[in-house]
């Protein structure tokens, strides 16, 4: 993925096409081949969905890896890994720590997004603020305290929620399970699974459940271990 870009020095302006429309399908990379490329990737989707805009980029003459966007992601990285990746030795451990890495990027990307700056008038603007360390400090404290109030996965959905099914989408538990929060994740892996248009009842009723704070504006519920 990264070296077809890198590698496209000649035309710069093609570079920034096939980067910009391949952006969601880098940003659905699994977290083994997750790359600093994938971070930012991540960032974009994520701006997209919550503001309905089109991210724009810094002005820079090269392509998206010399932007500065990409300059603040490998920041980012490496504040957060601080080379512990590379010096891992075997297969699983890098794997192993990979995956909780990745893990902690993407939670960061969706905790300013969803929690920081939720419900504001304006959010996220830019990837800068990421790679500053009070806002890293910030977040790894929001990170530790909220693990103690993770919810549990049979935990009862919310009774406003419910009564807004029963006046509005009954007939959705005649499709789906829907009951308890762990039933949320399944509902947004369903609608994925089969790619379902934003009319969808599935749709409308993960986004009231969206708009009531119950689900993240991306992503999926985290619950106690």
């Amino acid at each position: 993925m990264e070296i077809i870009i890198e590698n496209m020095t000649e035309n710069f302006e093609k570079e920034w096409q096939l980067f910009l429309t391949k952006v969601d399908d880098y940003a659905n990379t699994e977290f083994k081949d997750w790359t600093i490329l994938t971070l930012l990737s991540y960032f974009l989707t994520k701006y997209k969905v919550v503001n309905g805009l089109e991210f724009i980029f810094t002005d820079c003459k090269k392509g998206p890896t010399k932007s500065k966007e990409m300059r603040d992601a490998s920041k980012i990285w490496r504040q957060f890994d601080k080379g512990r990746l590379k010096n891992l030795e075997s297969k699983e451990d890098k794997l192993a720590y990979k995956q909780q890495l990745v893990e902690i990027l993407r939670e960061y990307i969706d905790w300013a997004f969803d929690v920081k700056f939720r419900g504001r008038q304006i959010n996220v603007t830019g990837l800068g603020i990421f790679a500053v360390a009070n806002f890293m400090n910030e977040f790894l404290q929001w990170r530790k305290n909220s693990k103690r109030f993770l919810p549990r996965r049979n935990d009862p959905l919310p009774k406003d929620f419910i009564s807004w099914l029963e006046n509005n989408a009954p007939e959705i538990w005649q499709k789906q399970q829907l009951h308890v929060l762990e039933d949320l994740n399944l509902l947004a892996n369903y609608i994925d699974t089969y790619d379902l248009e934003k009319t969808s009842l599935e749709r409308l009723v993960l986004e009231k459940a969206r708009s009531l704070g119950i689900m993240s504006v991306t992503g999926r519920l985290k619950f106690e271990k």
